[in-house]
């Protein structure tokens, strides 16, 4: 992931659609939103999956309204299929006057062949329901996508309607595959052992202006060595990455408190997520790639 290039193919097709449809309100300030670089096993997200679905109600809810998302996803049992790579450009809440969810620029299928060696795909899709409380049609099991429009464009040039059932139907595979990847990030950033850290370069010759267009954010489990009272603010932190990765891989349930005291007049009854504490440096360098890690959360500073 580059953070200085990722911007320019995003702006280029929204260009496009502006200038074709009148499709982006200018209002909607994406461009400086939050980075985040995210890795998982194909295992991770049919984990992340099956939590899905055991919790209908769940609605999709982002770190942050907008964010920029450079996901890759491997197979752990099966390396040799490669990886599977994706650039998403998402909103929770679509922007003003437009009905905008997700940008997906699908670089990679582990089946490389599939899409033809350094060509991308590219969705915009909008009115994004994968989830209804409400009875759903026979054949569609609830919790999965069950609605969307969307554009397309492959290698640059779009994908004109009506497309055949054979296409259709693979075209829909792409999408909800890319929509599932999605979903994992937003449920693995929620749930409580995961923490958000923002991740910048130690270069202290260089400019904040240059650290600060170098900045990305990424998920951080709550056993990760800096989360302990010993280590200082600021060290130099060693990260065993395979350790890691099994533990950002190992499923985690939710813990919800239900808000009993009358003291919640409007909110009483209502269950919130409870989140572990990180009880370790705000602030550490990794000892591996030199970065410095920033934890977004708040800290205890007292037992």
């Amino acid at each position: 992931m580059n953070p200085i290039t990722f911007n320019a193919p995003f702006e280029e097709l929204l260009g496009q659609l502006v200038r074709a449809h009148g499709f982006c309100s200018p209002e909607w300030k994406w461009s400086n939103a939050p980075l985040f670089h995210y890795s998982l096993t194909e295992q991770r997200e049919m984990e992340l999956s099956q939590w899905r679905l055991d919790h209908p109600d769940y609605r999709m809810a982002l770190p942050f309204d907008t964010v920029r998302l450079a996901l890759s996803e491997v197979d752990s049992d099966h390396p040799e299929r490669g990886r599977y790579v994706v650039d998403f450009l998402a909103a929770t809440q679509p922007p003003a006057n437009e009905c905008l969810y997700t940008i997906m620029r699908i670089k990679r299928l582990f089946d490389e062949t599939a899409l033809g060696r350094g060509k991308i795909i590219e969705f915009i899709i909008t009115d994004l329901e994968w989830q209804s409380r409400e009875p759903v049609p026979d054949g569609i099991t609830k919790g999965y996508l069950t609605r969307y429009n969307a554009m397309g464009r492959f290698d640059g040039r779009w994908i004109n309607e009506p497309v055949s059932p054979t296409l259709g139907d693979h075209l829909n595979e792409m999408i909800t595959a890319a929509v599932n990847c999605l979903t994992a990030f937003a449920i693995d950033a929620m749930l409580p052992n995961t923490h958000i850290a923002s991740v910048t370069p130690s270069k202290p010759c260089k400019s904040v202006q240059w650290r600060k267009a170098r900045e990305h954010y990424t998920l951080i489990s709550h056993g990760h060595p800096a989360n302990t009272a010993t280590v200082r603010e600021g060290s130099t932190v060693r990260v065993d990455e395979q350790l890691e990765r099994e533990r950002m891989a190992h499923a985690r349930r939710a813990h919800f408190r239900t808000l009993k005291s009358d003291r919640f007049r409007f909110a009483k009854g209502k269950q919130i997520l409870v989140r572990a504490t990180w009880v370790g440096p705000k602030e550490w360098r990794d000892e591996g790639s030199g970065q410095i890690y920033r934890i977004l959360e708040p800290v205890r500073t007292g037992p």
